[in-house]
């Protein structure tokens, strides 16, 4: 896998992302962040797919998780789920597993 981003579909203002977009992590696709930009950073609603299978979906505030969302980890045994409140990129206060 290549360093840093490989890719990104979507508007920009002023040099930065900005509105909607689909950020590639990855030249397979399997790796990235699609959803609202701001100022360059993710936020609004937006879905990220880490290279581990690992996937969020939900609020970001200032590039970082925050608001409900819901996390699936990929496992060994299969998948962990986590719906609930986000602050800053870490599952807040009760959320259901």
């Amino acid at each position: 896998a290549s360093e840093g981003p490989s890719r990104y579909d979507g508007q920009w203002f002023n040099g930065k992302r900005e509105g909607v977009g689909k950020l590639f992590y990855n030249t397979e696709g399997t790796s990235f962040y699609d959803g609202g930009w701001q100022e360059g950073k993710k936020h609004g609603f937006g879905k990220q797919v880490w290279p581990s299978g690992n996937i969020y979906h939900g609020q970001w505030i200032q590039g970082k998780m925050a608001g409900e969302g819901t996390m699936t980890w990929r496992t060994l045994a299969g998948s962990e789920l986590y719906v609930g409140i986000w602050v800053d990129n870490q599952p807040d206060g009760e959320g259901t597993h």
